[in-house]
């Protein structure tokens, strides 16, 4: 969780620094945009984890 909520940090820092660096101000920086962000990276971990071990389960069944 903490990488998640670092990653949401980076992202939305990042834009932050973007806009006030552009001039362009239609946006406020909000804690949920970090929170969805932080919860957004665990969800793709977590699929990337579901569907790496079914490829290794694949691969184990068609080997044997």
């Amino acid at each position: 969780m903490f990488w998640a909520l670092l990653v949401g940090l980076f992202l939305e820092g990042t834009q932050l620094v973007l806009r006030l660096i552009l001039g362009v101000f239609f946006h406020a920086v909000d804690i949920t945009d970090v929170i969805m962000n932080a919860f957004g990276v665990l969800i793709g971990v977590g699929l990337y984890q579901a569907l790496k071990q079914l490829v290794v389960n694949v691969k184990k069944k068609s080997a044997s």
